[in-house]
């Protein structure tokens, strides 16, 4: 398996400065910074040096996960435009951070009853093929999340990578949710391992997309890095844990490292 790094998403109730000191006694390489709450990007905008010492100071390197408040895929042409415009602020303000990656949601927030996906597909796929360019502009590679319960979910993100040059974000929680078994998340990672770039490691119980602690559901991570290991990937991988517990993520680190040395 070529080289792949790692880290974990950012709880929005932890202080950047916790999580950082966390990560790098940890030995990740890098954090995701969820770019929501005490993070969103005006309070980035106002703190940045901090972000950056706090980042050199650690060794780490930065990966962002964009706000997915905002509706990319509304029919709503000012509403989509004004969604895309704050997203492309995002990446500026990651890129001056110096972030590689930023993860986004190929989402539209409608009423479902009055619009169908096949109505919204087109209209986000708008959207990211110009987020994609202003990532590009920003040296960040730009990586679509299959969202189960949406237009584009692991069944669909075919269409969405096809038709764009977005990387993607495999988040392993919702291919379940999708219902997804192993074998066939398996054949997925196989046939689109050059473009997923990036894989959020969301344990769960299905059907519930409860981001536990690494090791805690269901999922099975052993098939899907013997997967990985097979295709020669080397992207990045993050914890994703809903926690404001950092103890939650030693023992997902701990238990990660496990599964991950017995495939290698």
């Amino acid at each position: 398996m070529q080289s792949t790094a790692t880290g974990f998403v950012t709880d929005i109730n932890v202080p950047f400065d916790r999580s950082t000191a966390v990560a790098s006694e940890l030995e990740f390489e890098f954090i995701e910074l969820f770019m929501e709450g005490r993070f969103a990007r005006t309070a980035i905008e106002r703190d940045r040096e901090t972000y950056r010492d706090l980042l050199e100071q650690n060794d780490l390197d930065l990966i962002v996960h964009l706000p997915f408040s905002l509706d990319i895929g509304s029919p709503f042409e000012r509403v989509r435009d004004a969604s895309v415009a704050e997203l492309a602020d995002c990446l500026q303000i990651a890129s001056e951070l110096g972030a590689t990656k930023a993860v986004v949601h190929p989402t539209a927030a409608v009423w479902d009853k009055a619009w169908d996906a096949s109505e919204l597909r087109p209209l986000i796929v708008e959207s990211i093929s110009r987020l994609t360019e202003t990532a590009r502009e920003c040296d960040i590679e730009l990586c679509a999340e299959n969202i189960f319960g949406t237009a584009f979910t692991l069944a669909e993100i075919d269409a969405l990578l096809e038709a764009t040059d977005v990387s993607m974000t495999l988040d392993t929680g919702h291919a379940r949710i999708t219902g997804y078994t192993g074998e066939e998340l398996s054949s997925f990672v196989t046939e689109y391992a050059d473009r997923i770039s990036h894989v959020h490691l969301n344990d769960s119980r299905y059907p519930e997309d409860e981001h536990l602690p690494f090791g805690s559901g269901t999922v099975d991570f052993a098939a899907l890095f013997d997967t990985l290991r097979q295709c020669e990937w080397g992207g990045t991988l993050s914890l994703e844990v809903h926690t404001d517990n950092l103890e939650y993520i030693r023992a997902s680190k701990r238990n990660f490292d496990a599964v991950w040395q017995s495939v290698e």
